[in-house]
């Protein structure tokens, strides 16, 4: 049996779960740091007939009844919501929308990107493609650039839809790709060329303050997409578009689409999820996600086998300490001997690495228990 999944190791001695920690058949217990995905496939809450119920709508749920829960994500007043199957399909419909608004056709992707795993965002800053089956040449539509600055000094730039930046990226964490943005006249100019923001919150929404990351709140992006932390687990993209372009978006014939998009079950349980979130404790996540790193770095000592820990906003990446920094964060499939020490080694000390390297902290308190 193969996962499919390639930022998950496959492991077959896994036998359980109990929230963020995997269970062994030698019951031991082992951080889950790619929480969403690694402990999900063996059930953060067993399903049985008893318990089935509470996965199904208990009544009339309507988006004006939790209205309030989605302005709130973000920082500027949501005029269209568009709701998908996952943050990937999110991510091309939000596009769609920019260039049904604009009338243009390119969009621009910043840095070392991480957009999900539709085509055609599966290629490198180069054009490379990292799956095999791709049918769509990614540079039709996509642009790359390094930094916001060298997207404003493009000599095409007025052909561009949309600019897709995600605040914090999975390949450096620390790299904060919002900073220029936060300049009122970058901001303006961009505006004023008719170029929408897109961000990207997939990984960083709700990791460090409910909605839109600290990092990125204040830029007053023009469209927001959430998805993995505001499911729960479930399947679930999220697409907020400003209320300035509400009556833009009415004028246009916009597939949203997604067969089993906004259906009521997941309409309750994204509901139900965002109230979680609103009374999160982010505080404690963030301090749990210090002494994980701490962790790893002092006690572990992944240092001595050449790596180092990135952290951004509610997340950190281990990287190996001679790597250039733009390390992409996309699919790790062929492991080296290095990867296998680091595995082995957080392993022996109760942590679960996916291959992706990414850390994701939880409301335990990881401190006490480690």
């Amino acid at each position: 049996m193969h996962y499919f999944n390639s930022n998950l190791i496959e492991d077959f001695s896994i036998k359980d779960c109990d929230g963020p920690w995997l269970i062994d058949i030698d019951d031991n217990f082992l951080f889950d740091c790619w929480l969403g995905s690694g402990s999900l496939l063996y059930g953060h809450e067993k399903l049985t007939y008893k318990n089935i119920n509470k996965m199904l709508p208990e009544g009339d749920i309507s988006l004006k009844n939790n209205i309030n829960l989605i302005d709130s994500l973000v920082d500027f007043e949501v005029g269209a919501i568009g709701i998908q199957t996952s943050g990937s399909s999110a991510i091309t419909r939000a596009c769609r929308v920019a260039r049904a608004i604009t009338g243009r056709r390119l969009i621009a992707l910043i840095g070392d990107f991480w957009h999900g795993s539709e085509d055609e965002f599966l290629f490198k800053r180069n054009y490379d493609f990292i799956s095999d089956g791709l049918a769509i040449q990614p540079s039709q539509n996509y642009v790359w650039f390094e930094s916001i600055a060298s997207f404003l000094s493009s000599s095409n730039i007025e052909e561009f839809a949309a600019i897709l930046i995600e605040p914090s990226q999975g390949s450096n964490p620390s790299k904060n790709l919002v900073k220029d943005l936060l300049d009122v006249n970058i901001r303006e100019r961009i505006r004023n060329l008719d170029i929408l923001l897109i961000f990207d919150e997939i990984i960083t929404g709700c990791r460090d303050c409910y909605g839109s990351s600290r990092n990125s709140r204040g830029c007053k992006p023009d469209i927001v997409v959430f998805g993995k932390s505001i499911g729960g687990g479930y399947p679930i993209g999220l697409v907020l578009v400003d209320e300035r372009y509400t009556e833009k978006i009415r004028q246009k014939n916009i597939f949203w689409g997604g067969t089993f998009s906004g259906n009521p079950a997941q309409i309750e349980l994204l509901f139900k999820q965002l109230i979680k979130l609103k009374n999160l404790n982010f505080e404690l996540i963030l301090n749990n996600l210090d002494n994980i790193c701490v962790y790893l770095l002092e006690l572990v000592k992944i240092n001595n086998i050449g790596f180092t820990i990135s952290k951004g906003s509610g997340f950190a990446r281990i990287l190996p300490i001679d790597n250039d920094q733009n390390a992409s964060r996309g699919f790790l499939n062929k492991e080296t001997n290095d990867d296998t020490k680091l595995n082995q080694l957080c392993r022996e000390n109760m942590i679960y690495i996916p291959r992706n390297r990414i850390v994701f902290a939880s409301t335990f308190n990881i401190k006490e228990i480690l």
